[in-house]
């Protein structure tokens, strides 16, 4: 049996600026964002781009082959193709992957929220250092969550909306993701879908892929990013015509509509979605800076004001920013 994400991370840190800070605490909400207006300019799509071609790699040219060999009228369509097998399996492997992605990212927007595992004691008490370079001079705050409380808290509150997909899982980095037994599951189920298809030219065997791509898609990123030990919120919410039609069918749903709201960035209108209604905080870590005792006063007066029960410590890397 693997072992449980909050075993492996009995905390969840999620870093923020002053400003995210007080909103965060005010409201005791956290925003997932579109996955378009996220930080890295590669999210949801990298998978597409690296490892599905390697899985896809692994199934299409083997089973095409077989079918090749069995079928007569299969051979006779590929002996007509222009250098035959070999180029007809790599045109079929292009296709399969444009067909796939195009499919994904037409039907399907997730929403996204990080946070960050610790991987050392010395993290889980002081925080990461790569996070608090990013805040720069301003400094920076870590909220630090109850792993368990907060997936427990998460699935509560969305099973009453009417969602495409939901889930809270640890992100795989580049070689990761042909070791965890969890994605080679899903990558199994990708490889039978696909071999099912080429053997009987059902749409629904290439629907069945679906699901498992959208799954390994949100847990995959470039190991550039594997310090951050990243657990993710991802949520795909049904659009306002999917609500509607799913109220007039006969069999309507009681779901509610999980609304988007939007924040401004820069001029820029960011999609997001607000979660939860009350967060189990543990603690708050104010980041490396010069002023950091009147920072960690002010964040207990702040705890104060919105009742929020939460011990407040001072980062001890020795870091002042840039």
């Amino acid at each position: 049996m693997s072992e449980a994400l909050f075993e492996k991370y009995p905390e969840l840190f999620h870093y923020t600026t002053a400003v995210g800070l007080e909103g965060i605490l005010s409201t005791k909400t956290l925003w997932a964002t579109h996955y378009e207006y996220v930080n890295d300019s590669d999210e949801f799509k990298s998978f597409f781009k690296t490892r599905l071609p390697e899985v896809l790699g692994e199934v299409i040219p083997s089973a095409l082959a077989e079918k090749y060999r069995d079928s007569p009228e299969f051979k006779s369509e590929v002996d007509g193709f222009p250098k035959g097998l070999e180029a007809f399996t790599q045109a079929f492997i292009g296709d399969a992957l444009k067909a796939t992605s195009e499919a994904i990212w037409g039907s399907y927007a997730p929403y996204l929220t990080s946070f960050c595992g610790a991987t050392t004691p010395e993290i889980t008490q002081d925080g990461l250092l790569s996070q608090w370079r990013g805040y720069g001079q301003d400094g920076g705050y870590a909220i630090v969550f109850n792993t368990q409380a907060l997936e427990a808290l998460f699935w509560l509150e969305h099973s009453k909306y009417l969602l495409k997909f939901q889930t809270i899982c640890e992100i795989a980095y580049n070689q990761q993701s042909i070791e965890r037994s969890d994605i080679k599951k899903l990558e199994d189920e990708v490889k039978t879908s696909f071999r099912n298809y080429i053997k009987t030219l059902e749409p629904t065997d290439i629907w069945a892929s679906m699901v498992p791509n959208i799954r390994m898609a949100l847990m995959h990123k470039h190991g550039g990013f594997s310090e951050e030990a990243e657990v993710r919120i991802a949520i795909i919410p049904s659009t306002p015509t999917e609500f509607e039609e799913a109220a007039l069918s006969s069999s309507p749903s009681t779901k509610k509509l999980l609304p988007t709201t939007f924040s401004i960035k820069d001029g820029l209108l960011v999609p997001r979605l607000t979660l939860f209604n009350g967060l189990p905080i543990k603690r708050i870590i104010v980041g490396p800076h010069p002023d950091s005792v009147r920072r960690k006063k002010s964040v207990e007066m702040l705890l104060a004001k919105y009742k929020v029960k939460a011990e407040v410590t001072c980062s001890k890397i020795p870091y002042v920013g840039r």
